[in-house]
């Protein structure tokens, strides 16, 4: 399928869940750490305490844009690359944001911790 003004707006929206889902999962994580968790323990449960969340958030995008996305009547070259370009980002979306992002924000912080060791006080 071809680049048209109606997918670049399903970028535009996409990046907007994208957002949300980060969000979402790294400020449970955060709000875990600042309790006083460890690093792994703060990702495996922030991830797992915001799962409903995101796969609720990801799940009406895609139920509510299917029925777009396999349209081939009347005014579907419009409606379809938008719902395409939604439907296929969130299901990506679902993957990175619960399996992809915590495992970034661990290494992140654990980099974060040992450069912060090493600077005498």
């Amino acid at each position: 399928m071809n680049l048209s003004v109606s997918a670049a707006v399903g970028f535009i929206a996409l990046l907007g869940q994208v957002s949300l889902m980060g969000v979402l999962v790294l400020s449970a994580i955060e709000a875990l750490r600042e309790e006083g968790h460890d690093t792994r323990s703060a990702v495996l449960n922030g991830a797992v305490n915001r799962m409903r969340q995101v796969l609720m958030a990801s799940v009406l995008a895609l139920l509510g844009l299917l029925p777009m996305a396999v349209s081939t009547g009347v005014g579907s070259e419009t409606q379809r690359p938008f719902a395409l370009v939604i439907v296929g980002g969130m299901l990506t979306t679902l993957l990175v944001s619960l399996f992809v992002l915590p495992v970034l924000y661990s290494l992140v912080a654990r980099e974060k911790i040992r450069k912060s060791a090493e600077v005498p006080a």
